[in-house]
């Protein structure tokens, strides 16, 4: 009952404290590596999932790169050969950031290729895509998207637009392909 024994409790409390105090802060920072580890493989099988490199298709040549700000997002481009002279292109962007941006992202592209291999053409890939996404959407996400169907047999591009910025042609100089902008996907129903 004396100071001493006063002071040694004090230290000993603070002893457990700090053991406490650094166990959380391990704690913590295995849980962060895990977390980040997890990241990493989510960003490796997003750009998996995506082509990589040039292709041709006819007479024309596609060659996409994605370097995304963060490690993974909703930021999306597909080409997919249909058959010997249609090949269908999309570029796409999902709202938000993260795992939720990216895990639409994997459903839009699935989607995109699924009605493309039907036979749909631009602007019933868009509605069709449209509305799978509005029938359920609690979190009100939406995509806007750019996809179109090239015929290398008549040297045409047939496409839609819903939301998306303004794509450019580039052949003999810098176009901008015309057309309404649309409604991004998964607002609104039809």
């Amino acid at each position: 009952e004396d100071e001493f024994s006063m002071i040694a409790g004090s230290f000993n409390h603070m002893t457990e404290e700090m053991d406490r105090y650094i166990d959380d802060i391990a704690r913590l920072g295995r849980e962060q590596e895990r977390q980040q580890a997890e990241v990493d493989i989510a960003s490796s099988i997003q750009m998996g999932i995506l082509p990589y490199g040039r292709a041709s298709f006819g007479n024309c040549g596609i060659k996409a790169v994605m370097k995304p700000a963060k490690y993974i997002g909703g930021d999306l481009y597909d080409y997919l050969e249909l058959d010997a002279s249609h090949t269908m292109i999309a570029v796409a962007d999902v709202s938000g950031k993260g795992l939720p941006s990216a895990l639409l992202m994997a459903v839009a592209l699935t989607l995109f290729r699924q009605f493309a291999r039907m036979g749909y053409s631009p602007a019933s890939i868009l509605k069709n895509v449209n509305d799978t996404f509005s029938e359920e959407n609690p979190e009100m996400m939406f995509v806007t998207a750019f996809v179109g169907i090239y015929d290398s047999d008549n040297d045409t591009l047939t496409y839609a637009n819903a939301g998306h910025n303004p794509p450019y042609l580039m052949h003999e100089g810098l176009k901008v392909l015309d057309g309404s902008a649309g409604t991004p996907l998964g607002l609104f129903q039809g």
